[in-house]
């Protein structure tokens, strides 16, 4: 007899990918659910893709979702809310690249931010959350940044990276966003 699964939730919906969707953008929030920057440059890529994209906030991902798009290509922007021990599945299993808004490797997603808080420089590219981002990164097929100071010092920090595609994306807007700021500012 099969028993109840007591670690989800009934209410919880069934998270599907649909058949016709080839990539799935992984992030913490969509422009739907916060309108910042990384959320802007995220649609504005989203948008503008010749293939169908399929939205997957990253508290979301299983290992289920892994294993039915294997066959389907994957975009990590911000995913502070992934489950870490999924990770090593990823990376061995399958074609993704790396979008990097901050600095993920500092648990406070920013080494200033992480000396203000802690009164310490920040140590984590040494820590095994570190080490688990950089080796992340490193399975990618590439990583996009948003500017050459923030490539530079992870490759400063990981010198394997450079062996990676890396390309400076900056920020990305739709015309449309960029329409509504024009008009703002006028």
């Amino acid at each position: 007899m099969q028993g109840f699964d007591f670690s989800s939730s009934i209410f919880s919906p069934v998270i599907t990918v649909p058949p016709s969707a080839k990539i799935i953008f992984v992030s913490d929030l969509f422009v739907e659910d916060y309108v910042g920057g990384a959320e802007l440059t995220s649609e504005a890529l989203i948008k503008t893709s010749p293939f169908e994209v399929f939205k997957l906030k990253s508290r979301d991902v299983t290992m289920d979702l892994l294993k039915t798009g294997a066959d389907r290509f994957w975009v990590f922007g911000n995913f502070a809310e992934l489950n870490p021990n999924l990770i090593p599945s990823i990376i061995g299993n399958l074609r993704y690249s790396v979008l990097e808004y901050d600095y993920k490797y500092c648990r406070a997603r920013s080494p200033e931010k992480h000396l203000d808080v802690t009164g310490l420089p920040c140590d984590c590219a040494g820590q095994v959350s570190g080490k688990l981002i950089s080796a992340f990164y490193y399975g990618s097929m590439g990583i996009w940044w948003m500017s050459e100071a923030q490539q530079q010092r992870y490759l400063t920090m990981f010198p394997f990276l450079a062996d990676k595609t890396n390309v400076v994306l900056s920020s990305v807007f739709s015309r449309e966003t960029l329409d509504r700021i024009d008009a703002l500012r006028q």
